[in-house]
Formats: C-alpha cells, sequence, structure tokens
C-alpha cells in the first residue's frame, strides 16, 4: 500500500505514563522512567484512508500481565481505572509482546504493509507521540514501519478550541479509556475537523 494512500490509526492502554519517576510512583525504582516500567496493555490499530474512512475492522490485542506486574508495574490510575475490565483480561489471556508484535505485523502486511521495503507509514492519533514511544520501546519491529511524522489529533483540537470553539464544542468524547473505541473515535473527530476546512467533503 502507499503510504501516501493511508494513515495507520493507533491508541494504546498502559501501566502508567512514560516520564513518570520515583517521585510520581514510588513502584517505579530511581533513575528509571515509566517508559521502562510500564507494560503496554492494549493495542488497538485502524487504517484509515485520506477521506477519514476506515478500510475494515481493524485489529485489537490484548497484551499478557502477570499478577506481581498488577501488583507493581501499575499506576495507581491505571489501577483504579483498569480493575474490572482490562487488567483481568490481560491475566487471562493476554498475549506476550512477541506475540502480540507478530499479530500486529500480520495484519498490517495483509493489506501490504510490509516489513523490509522501505517504506514508513504516518501514525494517526490523539496524544500519539505518547503511543510512538511505547510502541519504539516495546513493540521495536513494529515501529520500524511508521514514520518520524505524526498527525497529533491533539494539536487539531487545541488550536479549534483557540480558534473555532464552536467547531470544537460539537465533538462529544466518551473518553472510554479502551483502544479501539478511542482511536475510532478520534478518526471521526478528525473528520470534523477536515470537513469544516473543506480538505475532503
Amino acid at each position: 500500500m502507499d503510504k501516501h494512500q493511508c494513515f495507520i490509526g493507533v491508541d494504546i492502554e498502559t501501566g502508567g505514563l512514560p516520564g513518570a519517576q520515583n517521585a510520581d510512583d514510588p513502584n517505579i525504582p530511581v533513575g528509571m522512567t515509566g517508559l521502562q516500567h510500564y507494560p503496554i496493555l492494549e493495542v488497538a490499530i485502524v487504517l484509515v484512508d485520506n477521506n477519514m474512512k476506515l478500510l475494515d475492522e481493524g485489529i485489537r490485542v490484548v497484551l499478557e500481565l502477570t499478577p506481581e506486574q498488577a501488583d507493581k508495574n501499575l499506576s495507581p490510575w491505571s489501577k483504579a481505572e483498569f480493575q474490572d475490565t482490562l487488567i483481568p483480561e490481560c491475566l487471562l489471556k493476554g498475549l506476550p509482546l512477541a506475540e502480540a508484535e507478530k499479530a500486529l505485523l500480520q495484519y498490517l502486511d495483509g493489506h501490504g504493509i510490509k516489513l523490509g521495503n522501505g517504506t514508513r507509514y504516518t501514525l494517526l492519533g490523539n496524544s500519539v507521540e505518547f503511543d510512538a514511544a511505547f510502541i519504539g520501546h516495546k513493540l521495536p519491529t513494529l515501529a520500524s514501519l511508521f514514520s518520524y511524522r505524526l498527525v497529533n489529533v491533539s494539536t487539531m483540537n487545541e488550536l479549534f478550541l483557540r480558534y473555532q470553539p464552536s467547531v470544537a464544542n460539537k465533538i462529544k468524547k466518551r473518553r472510554a479509556h479502551t483502544a479501539m473505541a478511542d482511536i475510532r473515535e478520534t478518526v471521526a473527530e478528525l473528520d470534523v475537523y477536515l470537513k469544516f476546512l473543506g480538505a475532503i467533503e
């Protein structure tokens, strides 16, 4: 697939924030950051064409979490937010990192997004530099498919709140904190902005 024909929409849920340190969470060893300490819990990817249409249903992968990680490697916010939803799912049927990465790569390969062809694809998401950082650290083979260029929909939101608040305020976010729901919501949000700008119909 030509890199100019689609965006790779991504959202992840993690055990905490990448920049967190011991002062923020005593479970983080001194000298280590949240990026190193916290696991990825869930990844969702959708392929989006230039008109903000999803090419298919996308893929969602839940990653393995051990009981010890659930106790020591999750921030207080993540423990509270996911205690009845994502954490039990990760404990019961999450995939090891290598298997999760393989599943994501197979999905992309099925759409012509292949390793080794020298093409780098553009990630799209809300605060997507957060997702890119965790993927780069934990799933480096997957990250090798992505360009350094990002489409950060949070930037669009900030600009529209300042310069076109009537448009931004029409967008109602569920903030479900589930990866697939969040990335679909993000694509729908960008669709509103681009239609207002006349970039798409």
